[in-house]
């Protein structure tokens, strides 16, 4: 008895129906939690967590701070580019440190005596991350900065330690250190000197400000 060319047609829509139910099973959206498969060895998870890595340290690829854009005391977004050609020192401070006034003062008069004769500028972030010596606001810390006679560019209050650490003092950390460890800063007012090529050449602590002498080989 010949099979009529409707019961062809209905076989054929039962085998596509379920080759496309088979090749569901065997695959997932991109996340792991909701693959199907067996052992969970999913290309499109183990893509996403790849990709979602290499953006998360994207920092490491920078070829200076340049490659940079952080967000200034009164909530600018300011790219890094705009210090290209100068010495830079970038620090990390707090408004209630028993290294705060010896440090402002010796930054300011550094800043003085070299921002018009020989290009230095300072770049200055606030950090609450020793012994939550920096409470404020970027409002009250701009107030208390300019109170210390500060003159230098200010920025906004990031943090320098941890997964959470402002890029680009992760990137200040894994260059100069050249380390895949994310090198802890120790304390407040920490300094790292940045050449006239935008990259990280000397590190002082909480304890010292470098003088013209200790610069001069990068001014």
């Amino acid at each position: 008895m010949p099979i009529s060319w409707t019961a062809c047609l209905t076989v054929v829509l039962l085998l596509t129906t379920l080759q496309e139910s088979v090749s569901a099973a065997t695959q997932c959206d991109g996340d792991k939690e909701s693959c199907d498969t067996e052992t969970s060895q999913c290309k499109d998870c183990h893509d996403k967590e790849d990709d979602a890595s290499l953006t998360k340290s994207w920092w490491k690829s920078a070829n200076s701070i340049y490659n940079f854009t952080v967000t200034d005391i009164d909530g600018n977004r300011v790219s890094l580019e705009k210090y290209r050609g100068h010495v830079c020192l970038i620090v990390n401070v707090a408004s209630h440190c028993g290294f705060t006034s010896s440090n402002y003062y010796e930054l300011q008069q550094l800043y003085y005596g070299l921002y018009w004769t020989r290009g230095l500028r300072i770049l200055a972030f606030p950090c609450n991350q020793f012994g939550d010596q920096e409470p404020g606001t970027n409002d009250e810390i701009k107030q208390f900065a300019a109170d210390q006679g500060v003159t230098f560019d200010m920025f906004a209050k990031v943090e320098v330690n941890g997964d959470t650490a402002e890029p680009l003092w992760r990137y200040l950390k894994y260059s100069y250190y050249s380390s895949e460890d994310d090198w802890p800063i120790p304390w407040n007012f920490s300094k790292f000197v940045i050449n006239k090529d935008g990259k990280p050449v000397a590190y002082y602590s909480h304890a010292t400000v470098p003088t013209e002498e200790d610069l001069q080989d990068y001014l």
